[in-house]
């Protein structure tokens, strides 16, 4: 009896010390060697191109409230990368990018990537350019087709903010071409100054509305 006691504890010591050893060693590690891993990923996920440009530096967060049981004890990292690119579709008039993003951060669930899914539970685009563009046939460039053939991969966000971003809004059909400042505050909710045309007449506003993005 005493045995198996012994080698229960030494067993849960020796998974205590795997949670707490393996972040601090990943910690350590300068992983801009993982950019272009990212970016297959994401590439392959969205159909679209995708670049790191800058640093990328890893940290560690707790999991998310969904997480129970011994999957709460597997911390999630935190991952911050500068100078972050995501190409527009080849049928956009407004350039090569739909986002360029100075610094972007998100908390990735480690699990779901076995399942070959790329789980963001918080994105946060810190000064973000953003252009939605739509097209003469209807198209959308934030609208990401499937390819022809299908990935292996999936990518799922849960919750975006934008701090101290810019989005502009291109319509040909509706002569639109709209540029909005957003900001999310702590409670959630954004603040917006919009300036622009539509239908060749000027518009200019702001105000305050509730949370930018929530999706499940």
């Amino acid at each position: 009896m005493l045995l198996k006691k012994k080698i229960w504890l030494g067993s849960a010591l020796g998974v205590l010390v795997l949670v707490v050893a393996i972040p601090l060693v990943l910690s350590m590690l300068d992983w801009n060697f993982a950019k272009p891993w990212i970016a297959e990923r994401v590439s392959a996920a969205t159909g679209r191109s995708f670049a790191i440009n800058g640093d990328l530096v890893l940290s560690w967060k707790k999991p998310g409230d969904t997480e129970t049981g011994w999957r709460h004890l597997i911390p999630w990292p935190h991952l911050r990368g500068r100078n972050v690119v995501l190409g527009n579709p080849a049928w956009a008039t407004t350039g090569p990018s739909m986002a360029s993003v100075p610094q972007v951060d998100f908390n990735l669930n480690p699990l779901k990537l076995f399942q070959k899914t790329i789980s963001v539970s918080s994105l946060v685009l810190t000064e973000p350019n953003l252009v939605l563009e739509t097209g003469k046939d209807g198209e959308r460039n934030w609208t990401f087709k499937k390819n022809e053939t299908p990935s292996a991969w999936q990518f799922v966000l849960q919750d975006l903010s934008l701090t101290q971003g810019t989005v502009r809004l291109v319509d040909p059909v509706k002569k639109a071409d709209v540029s909005t400042r957003i900001d999310t505050l702590q409670d959630g909710s954004i603040v917006w100054k919009m300036s622009g045309k539509l239908n060749n007449e000027s518009v200019n506003g702001g105000g305050k509305a509730g949370a930018l993005l929530s999706l499940q």
